[in-house]
């Protein structure tokens, strides 16, 4: 599974129960995109529950990954669309689009899953949630 990591961005101190983690998501297949949500979901157990709020996993999807969560592939991949979508329901995960990305791929924001934030550029989002605390996973 190759996730994309940036070792100079710097770790908050925050103890350890109030560490946010970003996945970027330069993964292409469904079971890789299918482990990484495992790993997610494993990772979001160690944080102590806070009712509506996410666990402070947020995976930022910039790459030709985006395709499999489009309505029209709904039924090829529901399995991982349908655990994506439960994480995010159960606040385990955060998963945001890349605009850019979603442009150079001619889909549009209808074609996407409600549970699905879109986000203008995808490193920048991946900046700005490192700013607020965030470290790579």
């Amino acid at each position: 599974m190759a996730a994309s990591a940036d070792s100079s961005a710097a770790a908050p101190t925050a103890p350890a129960k109030d560490k946010r983690y970003l996945f970027s998501v330069t993964l292409h297949t469904q079971g890789e995109i299918d482990s990484m949500l495992t790993r997610a979901e494993t990772l979001s157990k160690t944080f102590i529950a806070k009712p509506k709020v996410h666990a402070g996993i947020a995976l930022v999807l910039h790459g030709p990954e985006i395709e499999m969560f489009t309505k029209k592939n709904y039924n090829k991949y529901q399995p991982l669309i349908d655990k994506a979508a439960r994480l995010d329901s159960s606040s385990v995960i955060e998963i945001k689009v890349c605009r850019t990305a979603m442009d150079d791929m001619n889909i549009r924001e209808d074609d996407l899953p409600a549970f699905v934030e879109i986000v203008p550029y995808g490193p920048d989002e991946e900046k700005r949630l490192v700013r607020q605390g965030y470290i790579y996973f």
